[in-house]
């Protein structure tokens, strides 16, 4: 049998060297699997929220942001043996999360050096947002139906 991992590292696209963060393995989990991309779901609501003043240089805008950010990463975790009529669900969760945290981050990087988002990272961050709420959406309401809630 393969060996099972105990943590997964994920690396920052732009900056190989740099680690995103190191995210726990776990035995799958429906219930923690909805309430990770619920978290995950009001996050990218609060930075998408919060990206115009960020840009404007609002202190209160880009510390939410940075926030919201944090909260995404808090909210990785990948699942061990999840059950078949989980997989696609689960493969959207770690597809939003990835591409969420890896796209995003220049928008914090830039919040959290500078004060503000410049132009470039605005956009990189807004697409980036949209993009995975709109994969992000049916998929919590996909887990929410098969949970009953």
């Amino acid at each position: 049998p393969a060996p099972t991992l105990d943590v997964v590292t994920l690396y920052y696209r732009s900056n190989p060297n740099e680690i995103l963060g190191t995210f726990p393995v776990k035995v799958f989990d429906a219930n923690a699997l909805y309430n990770n991309m619920v978290r995950m779901r009001n996050s990218l609501y609060t930075m998408r929220d919060n990206l115009d003043a960020s840009r404007s240089g609002d202190a209160t805008a880009c510390n939410a942001y940075k926030g919201a950010y944090e909260s995404i990463k808090a909210s990785g975790v990948f699942y061990d043996e999840v059950p078949a009529d989980w997989a696609e669900i689960d493969l959207y969760y770690f597809l939003s999360f990835v591409y969420s945290l890896d796209r995003t981050r220049p928008a914090y990087l830039s919040c959290r050096d500078a004060g503000q988002v410049d132009e470039f990272n605005y956009g990189l961050a807004l697409s980036a947002i949209n993009d995975t709420l709109s994969l992000l959406e049916p998929t919590v309401g996909a887990a929410a139906s098969k949970l009953g809630l």
